[in-house]
């Protein structure tokens, strides 16, 4: 925040491929790397989830911290993050059963197509 927007597309870039290239321990300046990031998220959830034990539980997030605690949560290694399909309102469905997630649905999209949104312009 606060930056400007010049030269942002090729950091991001370096930092994207640092990532994809297995170096989940990298934060960009004044940030969190994939591993800050997935055990800060992993330790609030489990800890919600915990809390209130067969409860239907309901949590908005980012993209990027989807696709974080999904590759996580399957075991697929925080390097392979992008690999998590994502779009805009996509659901993931999951359980939780002794300590572990389990996937159910995995960025279900559907009710999206059912809107009636009128089209701009």
């Amino acid at each position: 925040e606060g930056r400007h927007a010049v030269g942002l597309g090729k950091r991001l870039t370096f930092i994207h491929d640092k990532w994809r290239s297995g170096a989940t321990l990298y934060g960009p300046e004044e940030g969190e790397s994939p591993v800050d990031v997935y055990h800060r998220a992993n330790r609030r959830i489990s800890s919600l989830v915990a809390q209130h034990p067969g409860a239907t539980m309901l949590f908005v997030v980012h993209g990027r911290l989807i696709r974080i605690l999904v590759s996580g949560w399957l075991g697929w290694g925080l390097h392979r993050m992008d690999s998590v399909p994502h779009a805009n309102g996509g659901i993931y469905a999951l359980d939780w059963k002794a300590g572990d997630f389990g996937l159910r649905g995995f960025n279900v999209t559907r009710h999206l197509r059912e809107l009636k949104i009128p089209e701009l312009g």
